[in-house]
Protein backbone atom coordinates (compact mmCIF):
# COMPACT_ATOMS: atom_id res chain seq x y z
CA UNK A 1 0.00 0.00 0.00
CA UNK A 2 2.65 1.63 -0.30
CA UNK A 3 2.15 2.37 -3.48
CA UNK A 4 -0.31 5.05 -3.14
CA UNK A 5 0.75 8.42 -1.47
CA UNK A 6 -1.02 11.88 -1.97
CA UNK A 7 0.22 13.77 -5.16
CA UNK A 8 -1.24 16.73 -7.18
CA UNK A 9 -1.56 17.13 -10.53
CA UNK A 10 1.22 19.12 -13.02
CA UNK A 11 -0.38 22.31 -14.16
CA UNK A 12 -0.98 21.92 -17.76
CA UNK A 13 0.68 25.23 -19.93
CA UNK A 14 -1.57 26.79 -22.73
CA UNK A 15 0.12 27.34 -25.92
CA UNK A 16 2.13 31.16 -25.87
CA UNK A 17 -0.15 33.64 -26.63
CA UNK A 18 -0.34 34.44 -30.29
CA UNK A 19 -0.29 30.95 -31.13
CA UNK A 20 -3.69 28.45 -31.06
CA UNK A 21 -3.42 25.57 -29.96
CA UNK A 22 -1.81 22.87 -32.09
CA UNK A 23 -4.34 20.94 -34.36
CA UNK A 24 -3.25 17.61 -36.52
CA UNK A 25 -3.08 19.38 -39.79
CA UNK A 26 -1.16 22.58 -37.85
CA UNK A 27 1.59 20.48 -36.79
CA UNK A 28 1.92 18.01 -39.79
CA UNK A 29 2.42 21.92 -41.82
CA UNK A 30 4.92 22.74 -39.11
CA UNK A 31 7.40 19.88 -38.94
CA UNK A 32 7.64 19.60 -42.64
CA UNK A 33 8.98 23.11 -42.07
CA UNK A 34 11.63 21.63 -39.41
CA UNK A 35 8.96 22.61 -36.35
CA UNK A 36 8.68 26.30 -37.31
CA UNK A 37 5.97 28.33 -38.95
CA UNK A 38 6.63 30.35 -42.32
CA UNK A 39 7.51 34.18 -41.97
CA UNK A 40 3.42 35.55 -43.32
CA UNK A 41 2.05 32.40 -41.93
CA UNK A 42 1.30 33.31 -38.17
CA UNK A 43 1.21 37.17 -37.90
CA UNK A 44 1.42 38.70 -34.88
CA UNK A 45 0.24 42.26 -33.81
CA UNK A 46 4.32 43.25 -33.52
CA UNK A 47 4.27 42.06 -37.70
CA UNK A 48 0.40 43.55 -38.34
CA UNK A 49 1.32 46.60 -36.65
CA UNK A 50 4.51 47.13 -38.79
CA UNK A 51 2.77 45.78 -42.11
CA UNK A 52 0.10 49.08 -41.53
CA UNK A 53 2.93 51.54 -41.19
CA UNK A 54 5.34 50.31 -44.10
CA UNK A 55 3.20 48.75 -46.68
CA UNK A 56 0.60 52.03 -47.20
CA UNK A 57 4.01 53.93 -47.09
CA UNK A 58 5.91 52.16 -49.52
CA UNK A 59 2.81 51.98 -51.68
CA UNK A 60 2.34 55.46 -51.76
CA UNK A 61 5.67 56.12 -52.69
CA UNK A 62 5.82 53.95 -55.24
CA UNK A 63 2.53 55.77 -56.96
CA UNK A 64 3.71 58.69 -56.21
CA UNK A 65 7.19 58.26 -58.00
CA UNK A 66 5.11 56.48 -61.10
CA UNK A 67 2.94 59.51 -61.04
CA UNK A 68 6.04 62.19 -61.12
CA UNK A 69 8.70 60.41 -63.79
CA UNK A 70 7.30 57.69 -65.97
CA UNK A 71 3.97 58.41 -66.37
CA UNK A 72 3.79 62.21 -66.09
CA UNK A 73 1.80 62.85 -68.47
CA UNK A 74 -0.48 60.13 -68.68
CA UNK A 75 -1.27 60.66 -64.90
CA UNK A 76 -1.81 64.57 -65.17
CA UNK A 77 -5.21 64.74 -67.34
CA UNK A 78 -8.95 63.98 -65.61
CA UNK A 79 -8.79 60.06 -66.72
CA UNK A 80 -5.35 59.82 -65.37
CA UNK A 81 -6.60 61.20 -61.88
CA UNK A 82 -9.62 59.04 -62.17
CA UNK A 83 -7.21 56.29 -62.70
CA UNK A 84 -4.67 57.08 -60.05
CA UNK A 85 -7.89 57.44 -57.81
CA UNK A 86 -9.53 53.83 -58.78
CA UNK A 87 -6.01 52.41 -58.06
CA UNK A 88 -5.43 54.33 -54.51
CA UNK A 89 -9.40 53.36 -53.76
CA UNK A 90 -8.70 49.31 -54.55
CA UNK A 91 -5.43 49.21 -52.91
CA UNK A 92 -7.33 50.52 -49.78
CA UNK A 93 -9.37 47.99 -49.66
CA UNK A 94 -7.38 45.28 -50.43
CA UNK A 95 -4.81 46.44 -47.35
CA UNK A 96 -8.28 46.92 -45.44
CA UNK A 97 -9.37 43.60 -45.99
CA UNK A 98 -5.61 42.10 -44.96
CA UNK A 99 -5.39 43.80 -41.80
CA UNK A 100 -8.87 42.88 -40.11
CA UNK A 101 -8.48 39.87 -41.82
CA UNK A 102 -5.02 39.52 -39.69
CA UNK A 103 -6.79 41.06 -36.55
CA UNK A 104 -10.11 38.91 -36.57
CA UNK A 105 -7.64 35.59 -37.03
CA UNK A 106 -5.82 36.96 -34.00
CA UNK A 107 -8.97 37.47 -31.99
CA UNK A 108 -9.88 33.95 -32.93
CA UNK A 109 -6.10 32.72 -31.83
CA UNK A 110 -7.30 34.72 -28.31
CA UNK A 111 -10.48 33.48 -27.80
CA UNK A 112 -9.44 29.76 -28.49
CA UNK A 113 -6.68 30.44 -25.69
CA UNK A 114 -9.03 31.32 -23.30
CA UNK A 115 -11.09 28.21 -24.01
CA UNK A 116 -8.05 26.10 -23.50
CA UNK A 117 -7.22 28.06 -20.47
CA UNK A 118 -10.31 27.42 -18.81
CA UNK A 119 -10.80 24.01 -19.93
CA UNK A 120 -7.38 23.34 -18.09
CA UNK A 121 -8.37 25.58 -15.28
CA UNK A 122 -11.56 23.15 -14.69
CA UNK A 123 -9.34 20.29 -14.70
CA UNK A 124 -7.26 20.89 -12.51
CA UNK A 125 -10.29 21.84 -9.92
CA UNK A 126 -11.38 18.46 -10.72
CA UNK A 127 -7.92 16.96 -10.09
CA UNK A 128 -7.51 18.90 -6.98
CA UNK A 129 -10.92 17.80 -5.88
CA UNK A 130 -10.75 14.40 -6.05
CA UNK A 131 -7.31 14.06 -5.09
CA UNK A 132 -8.37 15.78 -1.64
CA UNK A 133 -10.99 13.83 -1.33
CA UNK A 134 -11.52 10.37 -3.05
CA UNK A 135 -7.77 9.56 -3.46
CA UNK A 136 -7.50 10.42 0.22
CA UNK A 137 -10.11 8.30 1.49
CA UNK A 138 -9.23 5.59 -0.77
CA UNK A 139 -5.21 5.73 0.82
CA UNK A 140 -7.20 5.86 4.60
CA UNK A 141 -9.15 2.72 3.48
CA UNK A 142 -5.85 0.88 2.61
CA UNK A 143 -3.72 1.69 5.20
CA UNK A 144 -6.54 0.18 7.88
CA UNK A 145 -6.43 -2.64 5.34
CA UNK A 146 -2.99 -2.97 5.93
CA UNK A 147 -3.76 -2.32 9.55
CA UNK A 148 -5.96 -5.37 9.58
CA UNK A 149 -3.20 -7.71 7.96
CA UNK A 150 -0.85 -7.12 10.39
CA UNK A 151 -3.16 -9.04 12.48
CA UNK A 152 -3.68 -11.84 9.77
CA UNK A 153 -2.80 -14.74 12.40
CA UNK A 154 -5.79 -14.09 14.20
CA UNK A 155 -8.15 -14.05 11.11
CA UNK A 156 -9.94 -16.92 9.08
CA UNK A 157 -8.45 -18.68 7.07
CA UNK A 158 -8.84 -17.27 3.27
CA UNK A 159 -9.06 -13.65 4.90
CA UNK A 160 -5.60 -12.82 4.95
CA UNK A 161 -5.53 -13.53 1.15
CA UNK A 162 -8.78 -11.75 0.28
CA UNK A 163 -7.49 -8.57 1.81
CA UNK A 164 -4.20 -8.65 0.35
CA UNK A 165 -6.12 -9.01 -3.33
CA UNK A 166 -8.36 -5.94 -2.11
CA UNK A 167 -5.26 -3.75 -0.98
CA UNK A 168 -3.43 -4.71 -4.22
CA UNK A 169 -6.96 -4.18 -6.53
CA UNK A 170 -7.46 -0.77 -4.47
CA UNK A 171 -3.45 0.26 -5.42
CA UNK A 172 -4.09 -0.67 -9.01
CA UNK A 173 -7.32 1.44 -9.18
CA UNK A 174 -5.69 4.87 -7.32
CA UNK A 175 -2.83 4.26 -9.71
CA UNK A 176 -5.40 4.26 -12.86
CA UNK A 177 -7.70 6.95 -11.30
CA UNK A 178 -4.21 9.13 -10.67
CA UNK A 179 -3.02 8.68 -14.24
CA UNK A 180 -5.97 9.73 -15.86
CA UNK A 181 -6.48 12.65 -13.55
CA UNK A 182 -2.32 13.95 -14.93
CA UNK A 183 -3.72 13.85 -18.75
CA UNK A 184 -4.13 16.68 -20.14
CA UNK A 185 -8.11 17.83 -21.92
CA UNK A 186 -8.17 18.45 -25.15
CA UNK A 187 -9.53 22.06 -25.76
Amino acid sequence: MSQIAPTRAPTPQAPPLGQAAPRAGHAARAAARGGQASGWAVLDTRRLRSLTIVAPLAFLGLVDLLRHTLLYACLHTLAGSVLSGLVLAVAVALFSNAVFGAMERLQRTVLEQERWVAALEEHERIVRQLNDGFLQRMYGVGLSLQTCLLDADRLPAGVSEQLERTITELDETSNALRAHLMTKPDA
